[in-house]
């Protein structure tokens, strides 16, 4: 295009153009509808999950008004100390490549504050099979 007129440049362009110009514009329509589309389902989603979290908590404060009521109490205590233990039973099997049993986790004293900080060598150390 380089040795073409102006004129020609122009000419070639409005060619180019009048091939190819509904395609181009198809593509900006569609490009837009996706973008106005994903939009529109991303905001449908955020608000379907505002009111299934806003519906889990009037249950559970109806729940624990319930129990207040009754006399009874709620103590998930039990619950949180266990799920806090698996977390720390699959950071210690990450970290030494072991498979650990509940009991000897629940059952073994801590070694929090151990001033060796090489990853497992409490395992490494014992005889018994955890």
């Amino acid at each position: 295009m380089e040795d073409l007129s102006e004129k020609e440049q122009l000419d070639a362009m409005r060619a180019w153009w009048s091939e190819n110009g509904n395609y181009v514009i198809g593509g900006i329509v569609v490009g837009i509808i996706i973008i106005f589309g994903l939009n529109q389902y991303r905001s449908t989603v955020a608000e379907a999950e505002i009111a299934a979290s806003t519906l889990y908590e009037e249950v559970m404060f109806a729940a624990l008004f319930k129990a207040i009521r009754e006399g009874k109490t709620i103590n998930d205590g039990k619950l949180v100390a266990e799920a806090t233990m698996t977390g720390i039973m699959g950071r210690t099997s990450a970290y030494t490549g072991r498979e650990l049993k509940w009991d000897y986790c629940v059952l073994t004293p801590s070694t929090v504050g151990e001033t060796n900080k090489q990853p497992g060598h409490r395992f490494q150390q014992e005889t018994g099979d955890p």
